[in-house]
């Protein structure tokens, strides 16, 4: 082919105004044997268009690629793994704040005490009867913490002697 035809389309093709037809020329021109040593240059460039032409995916492609992303059934397993472990972290949370309020109540009751008011006493005999009532309710407290310090100073006698 002639070089000047070659060069205007060339010319052409680089700023975008060739037809389909025209570049079927320049294709059918850089995959021959005779190419004008001054457009030995392109020559690379539309055999490279030829050759990835040729390029394809095989046979084999869409299911190698389909059975890497399917979904597999551990995934399942892991979302119920996940919910479950969800729910358990709630159900013990729950179960720790029930737990938690009802011990401070009991701690709230046992802290507690028999309040004995002597402001509104009328006469000393009812006086006294408040006192007596006051030193008795102290007097068995400290009977009850006395006979758990025995108990308890027995067991490390016990433990004494075993160990000696």
């Amino acid at each position: 082919m002639d070089y000047n035809k070659i060069q205007t389309i060339l010319d052409k093709y680089w700023n975008g105004e060739t037809s389909i037809e025209e570049e079927k020329v320049l294709k059918q021109y850089f995959s021959g044997k005779a190419v004008d040593n001054r457009l030995e240059e392109y020559r690379p460039l539309f055999q490279h268009y030829i050759e990835a032409k040729q390029v394809g995916l095989d046979e084999q492609f869409d299911e190698q690629f389909l059975s890497k992303i399917a979904p597999t059934k551990t995934a399942k397993v892991r979302r119920l793994n996940t919910w479950i472990r969800a729910i358990a972290a709630i159900g013990l949370l729950l179960l720790g704040t029930h737990f938690l309020y009802n011990s401070y109540n009991k701690i709230e009751e046992k802290k507690g005490a028999k309040v004995i008011v002597l402001n509104d006493v009328k006469d000393a005999e009812e006086a006294l009867e408040k006192v007596k009532a006051a030193l008795y309710l102290v007097s068995s407290k400290m009977n009850k913490g006395a006979n758990k310090a025995k108990v308890g100073v027995a067991k490390i006698n016990v433990l004494d002697k075993i160990r000696k």
